[in-house]
């Protein structure tokens, strides 16, 4: 999964597709599966407020 952390989520999307697109269903539900933990972890993260100074 380490190559996957290094991608941005466009580049993940692309590869998603293609793996689908191609019959690769155990390397689209990966990339699927690294998405999701990215965006929870995302989640996770104590969001910032800006204040108009």
């Amino acid at each position: 999964m380490d190559l996957y952390q290094r991608m941005s989520d466009r580049s993940m999307a692309k590869l998603y597709w293609i793996a689908r697109h191609c019959g690769d269903f155990a390397t689209a539900n990966d990339i699927l599966q690294a998405l999701k933990q990215r965006t929870e972890s995302e989640d996770e993260r104590p969001q910032r407020c800006k204040v108009a100074a």
